[in-house]
């Protein structure tokens, strides 16, 4: 009988895939296929249907040859070389991603397609675009590869039942993958647990794991997963399912108690919360690249969802929250955890003093930016005397450039890690970026995004 998986036998695999594409070739491709003017992927009704995904766009001519002529086809590679894989076929509906190469719209819809478009997230600075020539679109993740985007993309259309074959994340033979070369890219190979794999498919792996995650979150209907064929992703999913019991098979989710059960939110919120609850379970993949687990300082504490997670890794944690009625509720639920979190009513800055706060939406309490004069205390990080520092992780809506310059000495003594938000901060009046290239100035270099959130690491990590 196989022997049980235990969460502390599970050894991490670090690495970071970089981009092939220049965020400016992707707005390019953007901005053309939203000027089509095509149909548009929106939220659908729950259904009853199944949805079975084999692997993405590449696929589709191994199912061709075999006389297997699929209901639809994804695709999402931005790579203007997709215009010579992907087939044509008008029995096939194609959804298409908006950072798709214009070569592959144009060789669909001159072939009499159907084709639908959907919006990529996690592009930089894609959301300045969308907010530009596309206010309300949605936008769909997922994943670094098509098969995966394809459950997300299938849950928005209604789908909560999937059959994944396929997407083994590994060779085993040339029969079995659509690729028809990959023979020829054996050098790439790596073991991995047993596996022939390359580096990109342990990402799809460490993708699939981190949306079955998702599944456990409050705002994710039940689904329902099975799983076919064998490989390195079949195994990972089997190892999962050991571990979380029921979160895969559909109906009622299982019980189960979250770290903020019994947490006290702001009367007028409605974003904040759903936000924290679930970016927060994307903390694993920053601290997965942070190896010391002594100190950590996060600003922006909001009711204390993140230093609370945060208590659960580190010995110490210090959190910062300038409103006063967010920190009155942090200072309630942090009671509820790890006696280990030190808080402080203050917002962090390059200079001890005080501060005006705006809040301009109270529905998004998480919202909160420092604004001119006031009342409120701002503390330099570099006050607290800290003997040591693992990880300065800052989502002060803009300020991040202040609270850095006020932490150059613990930076400069302790080489910490460093998450800031990168985004557009031109509703507060402020610019986007100066974060990062301080800290690039200092030999940090960019590991890992999510979302707005870039970690930093400095330099011979």
């Amino acid at each position: 009988m196989q022997q049980a998986v235990r969460p502390e036998d599970i050894v991490p695999f670090r690495f970071t895939l970089v981009p092939a594409h220049k965020p400016e070739e992707l707005h390019e491709n953007m901005r053309s296929s939203i000027a089509r003017d095509l149909p548009v992927v929106q939220v659908s009704q729950p259904h009853d249907l199944t949805l079975s995904i084999a692997g993405g766009g590449p696929s589709l001519a191994f199912l061709l040859e075999r006389g297997i002529a699929p209901q639809m086809c994804g695709i999402c590679d931005p790579s203007p070389h997709m215009v010579d894989i992907i087939e044509a076929d008008p029995r096939v509906k194609y959804f298409v991603a908006s950072v798709v190469h214009p070569l592959v719209y144009d060789k669909l819809l001159d072939a009499g397609c159907e084709v639908f478009r959907w919006n990529s997230s996690s592009i930089p600075g894609g959301e300045k675009i969308l907010e530009e020539i596309e206010p309300d679109a949605l936008t769909i993740g997922g994943g670094s590869t098509m098969g995966l985007r394809w459950i997300v993309l299938g849950y928005t259309m209604g789908f909560r039942k999937f059959h994944i074959h396929g997407l083994d994340s590994s060779f085993r033979g040339k029969s079995s993958h659509a690729y028809p070369d990959h023979q020829d890219t054996k050098p790439d190979w790596m073991n991995f647990d047993g596996y022939q794999t390359r580096p990109n498919f342990i990402g799809q792996v460490a993708d699939f794991i981190g949306w079955m995650d998702r599944l456990q979150e409050d705002d994710v209907e039940p689904v329902e997963i099975r799983m076919f064929g064998e490989g390195l992703l079949q195994s990972k999913f089997r190892q999962w399912k050991e571990l979380n019991p029921g979160w895969h098979e559909g109906g009622p989710k299982p019980a189960r108690k979250l770290l903020t059960d019994g947490f006290q939110w702001p009367a007028s919120d409605r974003m904040a919360k759903a936000t924290a609850l679930v970016e927060v379970n994307f903390m694993q993949k920053f601290l997965a690249l942070v190896p010391g687990r002594q100190t950590v300082v996060q600003a922006g504490g909001n009711v204390g969802v993140y230093p609370a997670h945060l208590a659960k890794h580190f010995q110490h944690v210090f959190t910062f929250e300038p409103d006063p009625v967010n920190f009155g509720l942090l200072s309630e639920n942090i009671k509820l955890v790890k006696g280990n979190i030190r808080a402080f009513n203050a917002a962090l800055g390059a200079e001890d003093g005080t501060c005006g706060l705006r809040m301009p939406d109270p529905t998004n309490t998480g919202g909160v930016f420092v604004y001119g004069k006031g009342e409120t205390p701002v503390r330099r990080l570099d006050g607290l005397g800290l003997d040591s520092c693992d990880l300065i992780w800052l989502d002060v809506e803009g300020s991040e450039l202040d609270a850095l310059k006020g932490a150059d000495d613990t930076i400069a003594r302790c080489r910490p890690a460093v998450i800031v938000e990168e985004t557009d901060f031109a509703h507060y009046g402020l610019p986007t970026g100066p974060a990062g290239e301080w800290l690039k100035e200092r030999g940090y270099y960019g590991a890992v995004a999510h979302g707005k959130d870039v970690l930093y690491l400095p330099p011979n990590s």
